[in-house]
C-alpha cells in the first residue's frame, strides 16, 4: 500500500524545529543505509546538518500523522540544480515517500543532478528507476567513499 499519497503533502522547512527533525531523519537513515561508513562520522555531522547544511538549502518535507518522515534538500551549485539530500525515516521506507519527494523536486526543472554512494545499491536502483543516469564518478571528501554522479533530464522521462 502506498500510504504517502493519502496523507502527506510537501511543505517547505522553515524553522529550527523543522531542520532538527530533518537532521534526525538524516542521521537515522544514514546509519542504516550507509553502514559502509563509520557511524561516528554521521553522529559527528548531525549538528552541522541541522544548523548549516539544511538551512542553506531549500528543504521540502513530508509529514505523516503529524510527524516529519522524509525530506529532500535542493540547492544550486555552479548554476546547476542539485539534489543535495533525500532521506526517508527507516520505518517509512518503501512506502512511496521518496518517490513523491523526488517527483516534487523534479517539477518545473529540466535537469537535476545528485551524487550517490556506489555502495548504496538500493539508492542507485531507485534513482535509475526515476530516470537518472550515471554521468561520472568521484570520491566523497567527507567519507572517502566512491560516489556516482547522476543526472536526470526532463527529456529522459
Amino acid at each position: 500500500m502506498n500510504v504517502c499519497h493519502a496523507n502527506a503533502l510537501p511543505i517547505l522547512a522553515s524553522t529550527p524545529e523543522d531542520y532538527a527533525a530533518c537532521a534526525d531523519i538524516w542521521l537515522e537513515a544514514s546509519l542504516l543505509a550507509h553502514d559502509f561508513v563509520n557511524p561516528s562520522l554521521w553522529k559527528a555531522q548531525r549538528e552541522a546538518m541541522e544548523r548549516r547544511c539544511l538551512p542553506s538549502s531549500r528543504v521540502i518535507m513530508l509529514q505523516s500523522g503529524g510527524r516529519s518522515v522524509a525530506f529532500a534538500a535542493l540547492c544550486t551549485l555552479d548554476g546547476e540544480d542539485l539534489l543535495a539530500a533525500l532521506f526517508v525515516a527507516p520505518p517509512f521506507w518503501r512506502k512511496g515517500f521518496g518517490r513523491a519527494l523526488l517527483r516534487h523536486a523534479m517539477q518545473g526543472r529540466t535537469r537535476l543532478r545528485l551524487d550517490v554512494y556506489r555502495a548504496n545499491t538500493g539508492a542507485l536502483a531507485f534513482y535509475e528507476s526515476m530516470g537518472f543516469v550515471p554521468v561520472g564518478e568521484s570520491v566523497c571528501g567527507h567519507t572517502g567513499q566512491p560516489q556516482i554522479a547522476m543526472l536526470w533530464t526532463a527529456a529522459a522521462r
